[in-house]
């Protein structure tokens, strides 16, 4: 994301996604107690953390998942695990994570790769599980109906602020159920 700080940021608590209200509310919801797959790492990862029992975070930028574990400073984040992969190896990486394995997927990574990794990570959510995507206003993304044919659809448009500047940004997030 242009305008990721590179040293120095901390996220602070209380730790939330930079969602809009009903999306983070979602979020939170169907995190209790799962096993989660998060694309793309943020105060969204510590925000997982807290609720799930367990976080797998693939991030592509080292600096800012550096700002993630600096800012969990004195946790014990034994159910977290943080990998850094470059970001055109990322779709590669969720592709060979086991399919049908998580309750929950959350994708917020670089728009450069976003549909590679959708179309992976649609086989790795369980049956009856989630995949929430945030920023779905990109018209690359425009197929998501057609790959989510049968899912249950839940579309949330609202404002946000910016995790860096704070300025605050239309946003768009779609969530997908899986049949059980």
């Amino acid at each position: 994301m242009p305008g990721k700080p590179k040293t120095g940021f901390l996220f602070t608590q209380p730790w939330e996604p930079s969602l809009c209200r009903e999306a983070i509310d979602l979020l939170g919801e169907l995190s209790v107690g799962a096993k989660v797959l998060e694309i793309g790492g943020g105060a969204s990862t510590l925000f997982l953390y807290e609720r799930a029992d367990s976080v797998y975070t693939l991030e592509s930028d080292v600096d800012w998942g550096q700002c993630i574990l600096d800012s969990a400073t004195g946790l014990n984040l034994s159910s977290l695990r943080l990998v850094i992969v470059p970001i055109e190896e990322m779709a590669n990486r969720v592709k060979y994570t086991r399919n049908d394995s998580f309750d929950l997927i959350f994708i917020d990574c670089h728009q450069s790769e976003r549909w590679a990794v959708i179309k992976r990570a649609a086989k790795k959510v369980k049956p009856g599980g989630t995949i929430i995507i945030d920023d779905t206003m990109v018209t690359q993304l425009s197929d998501l109906d057609a790959l989510f044919k049968g899912w249950k659809r839940t579309f949330i448009e609202g404002t946000k602020a910016h995790p860096v500047h704070g300025r605050t940004v239309k946003t768009a997030t779609k969530a997908f159920r899986r049949p059980e």
